[in-house]
């Protein structure tokens, strides 16, 4: 379908798009191979106006916010009966035509929907010092009591958490121009802020996020509550890491 603009005197930057359902939210800086039932699949594709961009929406359990994709129809693959592409979530929406529950993979075929970024707060910054020191302090505290001779698997799983937190973090030079190569053309409004992306990135960093906290952090329009939460659950963790050490 392709993402038709809506003029609006309290919305100018609302747009038209297809939602399909999805198991757990997406967070901003999510990528999946996300699996479509190929009928779905060629609805959604032959409205597109560009196959390897097809706007999306995902939503977990018709929720009022969900992410919004732009999937790669052309790298699209047949797995288990299901049409399996590409997805990388770019920003936050809110219905604005909120529709009841049904059944299927396919939410709404043409909805309306609009930019859900965050508000910038007085004390946003404090707030994102402290939760980038807790997860300062729980990564330090876990390599200290990680063994030697540690598999190259986990090893590789701490390097790319730790570059997904640096690379929107605020002593990286380059962090704003990273968060300004996320801004698809045509989707600026949806763009989250390099903060926004920080605290982002800080909650995907957490023990096992559930799918209950991930719905609200994706919900929520307050950067300061995302890095409250992270603060809390990353000092925790920290403590129980020194603890075992």
């Amino acid at each position: 379908m392709r993402a038709s603009l809506i003029v609006s005197a309290t919305l100018a930057s609302a747009l038209r798009c297809p939602i399909l359902r999805v198991g757990r939210p997406m967070l901003p800086l999510d990528a999946i191979g996300y699996g479509i039932p190929p009928a779905v699949f060629d609805q959604i594709v032959s409205e597109a106006e560009d196959p390897s961009a097809v706007v999306i929406g995902l939503q977990h359990r018709d929720a009022a916010a969900g992410t919004l994709c732009v999937l790669d129809a052309t790298r699209a693959e047949i797995d288990g009966g299901r049409v399996r592409a590409p997805a990388a979530a770019v920003g936050r929406y809110r219905r604005l035509d909120p529709a009841p529950p049904r059944n299927g993979a396919l939410v709404a075929m043409d909805a309306a929907v609009a930019p859900l970024v965050d508000r910038p707060r007085s004390g946003d910054a404090s707030r994102e010092a402290r939760a980038h020191d807790a997860w300062l302090q729980r990564s330090l505290a876990r390599r200290r009591r990680r063994p030697r001779g540690c598999g190259a698997a986990l090893r590789e799983m701490e390097e790319e958490e730790s570059s997904r937190v640096l690379r929107f973090a605020e002593g990286n030079p380059l962090a704003a121009l990273e968060a300004g190569a996320l801004r698809p053309p045509g989707l600026e409004a949806f763009a989250a802020s390099r903060r926004e992306l920080l605290s982002f990135a800080l909650a995907r960093a957490t023990d096992d996020l559930d799918v209950r906290d991930a719905a609200g952090l994706l919900a929520t329009a307050s950067t300061s509550v995302r890095l409250d939460y992270c603060a809390r659950r990353l000092a925790r963790e920290g403590a129980a890491a020194a603890a075992l050490g």
